[in-house]
């Protein structure tokens, strides 16, 4: 089932962020960006350290910011990693941050972002 995220960037609005729960696989995806301006697409993953390590939470990037303009889309993949809750277990689910940026003093954009297991 596809899973669907719309906004809008304008004025002073620069950026937004999702932070979703999702099983690791591949998924296909769609980016569509309207009215005038150009809409940045960034996907990571966080990975939290064993217990007991020294390591810091970490997001790590998926797919890299593809830009998308205004009247036109994108198609692209990306794969979920899993990711491990302790030495002999692997979690269900990944957890995901997927953000949209535009650049600073550009025309506002709207975007309507899909994404399904491929």
């Amino acid at each position: 089932m596809p899973t669907t995220l719309k906004g809008t960037l304008h004025d002073l609005d620069y950026g937004d962020k999702y932070v979703l729960d999702v099983k690791p696989g591949v998924y296909s995806y769609n980016l569509v960006a309207t009215f005038h301006g150009t809409v940045a697409l960034k996907v990571e993953y966080h990975e939290t350290p064993p217990i007991g390590s020294t390591e810091h939470d970490h997001w790590w990037k998926i797919e890299g910011k593809e830009k998308v303009r205004s009247g036109t889309s994108i198609d692209g993949k990306f794969t979920v990693p899993e990711v491990r809750v302790d030495a002999n277990t692997v979690a269900d689910k990944t957890e995901i941050r997927v953000t949209f940026s535009r650049e600073f003093a550009s025309l506002g954009v709207d975007y309507d972002f899909t994404f399904q297991p491929a």
